[in-house]
């Protein structure tokens, strides 16, 4: 994950370094060059559009229209959790709870229960998860 983190960090540090070098030979309010917002956009797909067009110092509904125009969809873009903890309640007996999942085709479950603790709540959202695959 490191690696990864340090190839997005060198990726917006060389984009940012071009839309510098652009903006000191340009004079302000000159339109930035369609291969400068390629970059961004390309950008944005994986570092997300709020803090691209931060960092670049872009109009953040610019960069989006660039993003979508790009036909990279925002559920393409998410990253998908690879794990989800439970923990359990300190007060013996359960507790009141409402467990609500949904998987990627749409499907539901919600449970509301008493007296449910972290344990059954695993076990049923996993044989919900086991269900949908």
């Amino acid at each position: 994950m490191q690696n990864r983190e340090a190839m997005v960090a060198s990726r917006v540090d060389a984009v940012r370094a071009h839309f510098e070098q652009w903006r000191r030979s340009h004079p302000p309010r000159t339109r930035i060059p369609e291969t400068l917002w390629q970059e961004a956009a390309d950008l944005a797909g994986s570092n997300g559009l709020n803090r691209t067009a931060s960092l670049l110092r872009l109009g953040y509904y610019d960069l989006k229209q660039r993003v979508e125009a790009n036909g990279v969809r925002r559920s393409e873009r998410r990253v998908k959790p690879a794990f989800v903890e439970f923990v359990a309640p300190q007060a013996h007996g359960g507790f009141d709870c409402v467990l609500e999942l949904e998987d990627a085709r749409g499907a539901k479950l919600r449970l509301q229960t008493r007296g449910l603790t972290a344990p059954d709540a695993a076990v049923l959202s996993s044989l919900f998860w086991d269900r949908a695959r």
